[in-house]
Parts: C-alpha cells; structure tokens; sequence
C-alpha cells in the first residue's frame, strides 16, 4: 500500500482505482451503444442512420481495442454483435 508522509496526501488503494476506472469504462461504452440508437429513432433520414452506425462501430470497436485488454478476436466479436 502506498503511503504518504503527508497528512493532506489520500492515496487511495489499487482496488478502488480499478473500480473507478471500469465504472467511468462502462458508462462509455453505454453511451457508444446507446446514443446511435436513440439517433437513428428520431432520424427520418436512411443516409444519416447509415452515417450514425458507421460512426458509432467504428468509435465503439476503438474504444474497446485501445481502453481494454481484450484480444483480437474478441474485439471482432463484440463488433460484430
């Protein structure tokens, strides 16, 4: 455990760091899967939604190939669920 001779210093423990960082990782990638949705709904406009599912795949297949350790293969997967 880190310790700090400062009184004012809270280093918090890895657990807790870890939590915090999975927690703000998930809430991205709800909001990579959840706000193309709620735009293709209330677009009329198939080129849009076309635009919007491109966009969202690539921003989500990114986001789980640079902030996880996932592998190859499970990266391919989940993009192509």
């Amino acid at each position: 455990m880190d310790v700090s001779g400062d009184q004012e210093v809270f280093i918090p423990p890895k657990s807790l760091l870890n939590q915090w960082v999975r927690a703000v990782l998930v809430l991205i990638i709800l909001l990579f899967l959840l706000v193309p949705v709620i735009a293709c709904y209330c677009s009329r406009n198939m080129l849009l939604r076309l635009v919007v599912v491109i966009v969202s795949v690539t921003l989500f297949v990114g986001t789980l190939s640079t902030l996880t350790k996932a592998r190859m293969v499970e990266v391919f997967v989940a993009s192509a669920a």
